[in-house]
Order: structure tokens, then C-alpha cells, then sequence
């Protein structure tokens, strides 16, 4: 019995080398396309085969539909990146940071890591730094030797050093000066206490306040709060707000990092025993503002504020939050989300009675 193809279809073997030789066979429409055969070299090549033209048209068309706003193809752009970012490179290896200025000149900020305290009181003259901060420093910001770099211990104290030695996920630093203290929390003394917001807010809440200069922050649930009172669920999100605030203290250049404490109840808050510190509640309802608060409030004493998560706090919280010495100031007339009254009230506690009432703060 034989197909339309005129192949008998009785063996196996006959029709698989049927179907192969179908699958490899140009169709009607290919042929027609390539009715004048593509010749070079004077070699044929019919059918499928790609000729030189074909694969420089080929070529062409791909660079023009990547063309970048000025017209050059986008692999020009892309080797542009790269030279962009070998000019980095280069400048990190010639003693700055490896990063370039608005002007294009290398910056003299040095990369920052953080080590046990001990290791600057010690006597030895170098240091090895392994493990996950070994990494950051080998893979991510690509250190290289003679490199500028500055250990702080996150507790004040911070040694100036140089790269002398870099491995597969360690380098080894060698002191060049002795151990100082550095930038640490902001003058106003703030102990951020942030009503847990839902989602990932507390990140972003965490990092900001950090580069603000807090000096703690303290989690308390409340009565609108979306995550609930599950201790054995905490330890990992805790472990990840330190190494938030360690990588922000090490982003903006303190030298300490901000305890993060563990969360609370409101009440438990309200009920502790205050001391001799400035106590406030950021509230949308409230009639005296910041300014005047301050104003009021006795020089070089610290502050705890108190904010709320979406939705802010209920009556009766601010009623209790007052009788534990929290005092209601507003922030002014619009309502701010939790992650954004963090950055006003901080920026502008620090501007009244910080760090930012004499001087500008450098930006990166």
C-alpha cells in the first residue's frame, strides 16, 4: 500500500525517514521567495539557505529598530555603558571610591564596612573581612587593591584602611590610621516608635529614619495595625530591619547603627516609665504644631515619637498615648501616608533642633 507521497507507509523505519525528509524539504512559498538563487563565492545556496545579503539585511534591520534617540545603533549605546563603566573602574583603582562625580572626576569617598568592635581596638596592623560582607565588598561595589575603605563598628568608632588583598569573597584591609569616633545619630537624640504598618512599609520606614540620624526605632502594634502579636514570627523580620539599618548606616556614613527593639503593645509602651525625655504623637487631629512644641520643650533633652500605621490612631489611644506624657502635634494640614510622616517629622525635628538647623546634608 503506498501514500500520496508514493512512500509505503506498511514499514516503520521507511516512514520516519518520510517525515525527515518532509521536515527538512523547503516549502512552495520558500522556493518561490528564493527563485533567483542566492550566489556567493560561486556557490549556490537555494532555498533556506542564507546567503551574505540575507544576513546583512538581517543585521541592518536589527540595528536600526535598536536605535537610540540619537539615531546610533544600540550596541553602540551599550559599548558607550561599558566604557562608562570601566572608566569607574579605572578611577577606584587610581585611589578614589570608583565612582565618578557630576564633572567626571573620581570621588574621594571611601567604601564603608562594618566589623566587630574589636577589631579596631586591636593591635594588629590588618584585617580580614569575609562572609557576606566580604561579598558585598568583592561582587558588588568591586573593590579593588589600594582602594580606600573605612571600618565602622556601629557603635561610634570607625578606622581608616586600605584594600591590599582581594580573593573570591574576601579582602584584607591594612590600616592606615588610627581608630576614631565617626558620624553618629542626629543631636536631637530620636527614638522613633512606629505603629506597624502592613506589607513591607517598615523597610522603607527603617532606612529613612536611619539616614535621618535616629538613634532606635521601636515596632509597637495598634488597634489599626494589619500585622498581629505573633512573637515567634518576629525574629526573622527583626534580623532583616538590622541589616536594613546597618546598610542604610553604612550608605549615608554613620558610625553607629540604630537599635531596633522588639515589638510591643501600645499599652506596654504607655505603661513604662518615661525619664527625663521630650514625649510627642504625630496626629492628624492634633491643634499644636511641631514648631511650637519644641519651642516649649527644655534644651538637649532627648525625643520619643510616636507615629501610627494606615489609618492612624484611634481616639481613645491618643487619649492614653497623653496620659503616659505623649503630646499631640500636627505635621500641618495634609495627610501623610506612615512611610512619609517619618521622613517629614524627622527632617523637620532635625532642622529645629538637630543636625540640620546649621548646616546642609550632603546627598549621594
Amino acid at each position: 500500500m503506498r501514500h500520496r507521497s508514493g512512500v509505503r507507509r506498511e514499514r516503520g523505519g521507511e516512514r520516519r525517514d518520510a517525515r525527515v525528509r518532509r521536515a527538512h524539504r523547503p516549502s512552495r512559498g520558500r522556493l518561490r521567495r528564493g527563485a533567483g538563487d542566492l550566489v556567493a563565492g560561486g556557490r549556490q545556496h537555494r532555498g533556506r539557505g542564507a546567503g551574505p545579503q540575507r544576513r546583512r539585511r538581517g543585521l541592518e534591520g536589527r540595528a536600526r529598530g535598536r536605535a537610540d534617540p540619537l539615531g546610533h545603533p544600540r550596541h553602540a549605546a551599550r559599548d558607550a555603558h561599558r566604557r562608562v563603566r570601566r572608566a569607574g573602574h579605572d578611577a577606584r583603582r587610581r585611589g578614589g571610591r570608583g565612582r565618578l562625580d557630576r564633572d567626571g572626576v573620581p570621588s574621594a569617598v571611601s567604601e564603608r564596612v562594618r566589623v566587630e568592635p574589636s577589631a579596631l581596638a586591636g593591635s594588629a596592623t590588618a584585617l580580614s573581612v569575609d562572609g557576606d560582607r566580604g561579598h558585598h565588598l568583592v561582587r558588588v561595589t568591586r573593590v579593588r587593591v589600594g582602594d580606600r575603605v573605612v571600618a565602622f563598628d556601629g557603635a561610634g568608632r570607625e578606622r581608616p584602611a586600605e584594600v591590599s588583598r582581594v580573593g573570591r569573597g574576601e579582602v584584607l584591609l591594612s590600616w592606615t590610621g588610627p581608630a576614631a569616633s565617626g558620624v553618629g545619630a542626629d543631636r536631637a537624640r530620636v527614638r522613633w516608635i512606629q505603629g506597624l504598618p502592613k506589607g513591607d512599609k517598615m523597610d522603607l520606614i527603617v532606612r529613612q529614619a536611619t539616614e535621618l540620624g535616629v538613634a532606635s526605632i521601636a515596632p509597637v502594634f495598634t488597634a489599626r495595625s494589619i500585622p498581629r502579636e505573633q512573637p515567634e514570627r518576629w525574629a526573622p523580620r527583626l534580623q532583616r530591619w538590622e541589616r536594613i539599618a546597618e546598610e542604610a548606616s553604612r550608605q549615608c556614613g554613620r558610625a553607629d547603627v540604630p537599635a531596633i527593639e522588639a515589638p510591643q503593645s501600645l499599652a506596654a509602651l504607655c505603661a513604662a516609665p518615661a525619664g527625663h525625655v521630650v514625649r510627642l504623637t504625630a496626629w492628624e487631629g492634633a491643634t499644636a504644631s511641631l514648631r511650637a512644641a519644641i519651642e516649649a520643650s527644655a534644651e538637649g533633652l532627648p525625643f520619643e515619637v510616636l507615629a501610627g500605621p494606615e489609618g492612624g490612631f484611634e481616639t481613645a489611644e491618643v487619649e492614653a498615648a497623653a496620659a503616659a506624657g505623649f503630646a499631640p502635634v500636627s505635621l500641618g494640614p495634609r495627610i501623610l501616608r506612615a512611610e512619609t510622616t517619618a521622613a517629614a517629622f524627622l527632617s523637620a525635628l532635625s532642622v529645629l533642633r538637630g543636625d540640620l538647623g546649621g548646616s546642609g546634608a550632603m546627598m549621594r
